[in-house]
């Protein structure tokens, strides 16, 4: 499934901020606590690329709704 820019940019909002100096270098921290670049999106090459992931999948009943999307 691709998403809009703004599905990607509300996804990534809901990123861990993790201090001043790493967010002006577009890095923040997913959930399991891995570090993530705002620029790497879709970049599978990169050890800071990520994802938009579904929660609940769709396969088991979830949907592309903002409150079932993460940055992973």
């Amino acid at each position: 499934m691709a998403f809009d820019r703004d599905t990607i940019d509300r996804v990534w909002a809901k990123a861990q901020r993790a201090g001043d100096s790493n967010e002006k270098k577009g890095f923040r921290k997913d959930e399991c606590g891995a570090w993530i670049r705002r620029g790497e999106f879709g970049n599978r090459e990169s050890r800071y690329g990520w994802e938009v992931d579904h929660i609940t999948p769709i396969s088991r009943g979830g949907s592309d709704d903002l409150s079932n999307l993460r940055p992973l």
